[in-house]
């Protein structure tokens, strides 16, 4: 596909290019380019722009891509469509963690503040942020299991389908990608999940923890 191509080649610039500040004179085409790309519906496409912002903020500091963040961040609110929350969802993901720990901290707490918003496209935009976070993270995630399982459990709630079914997303992630490390913390919330007043809870809970279960016994 020529734009998963051209994603691809734009993320990788950085890398090639010895001096970052070289880069800068491109950014004004490059940046508008994956901004388009990363809300753009094919998955594959989103992905690769995702990791081609990343990359390019590592590359050339995040002074250099001023707004990106604030715009990513209001993507994954937008009330337009599920594809542009979710494209803005992965690119916040991959720019947080390329500008560092005290980056990623500090999204997390803002979006985490979304799980009682009234606006439904807002909390299924934080679900997808902590779907896409494992993976951006890998090992790092662990230590932020205890702030963020205990709301996606929450998100299995919720009045809207639309967010419950990201929330479950986002819950399945975590526990094939942490279940078998992080465990102490994934198994009592689910089983207090199973036990939860909504009957929504208690079916999601009950799937999650047939997904662990399997990943106990070594299934895929």
């Amino acid at each position: 596909d020529v734009k998963q191509t051209a994603c691809a080649i734009a993320g990788s610039m950085t890398s090639l290019v010895g001096d970052p500040a070289h880069l800068a004179p491109y950014l004004p085409e490059l940046l508008p380019l994956l901004k388009t790309t990363v809300v753009d519906p094919i998955p594959d496409v989103r992905a690769v722009a995702a990791r081609a912002l990343g990359a390019t903020v590592k590359g050339v500091g995040e002074d250099a891509v001023g707004g990106l963040l604030d715009w990513l961040k209001a993507s994954t609110a937008s009330n337009g469509s599920a594809v542009e929350r979710s494209g803005g969802a992965q690119g916040l993901c991959e720019v947080a963690a390329a500008i560092g720990d005290d980056c990623v901290d500090e999204t997390i707490e803002q979006m985490l503040a979304r799980a009682k918003d009234p606006s439904p496209a807002a909390r299924q935009g934080l679900f997808w942020f902590l779907a896409f976070l494992p993976p951006v993270l890998g090992d790092d995630f662990g230590p932020l299991l205890r702030r963020v399982f205990s709301v996606i459990v929450q998100g299995l709630a919720d009045d809207m389908e639309v967010v419950r079914d990201i929330a479950l997303r986002a819950g399945k992630v975590i526990v094939r990608m942490h279940g078998l490390s992080s465990t102490d913390v994934i198994l009592p919330t689910l089983e207090s999940g199973l036990m939860h007043t909504s009957w929504r809870v208690r079916q999601c809970a009950i799937k999650l923890v047939m997904d662990l279960v399997h990943r106990a016994a070594g299934d895929e």
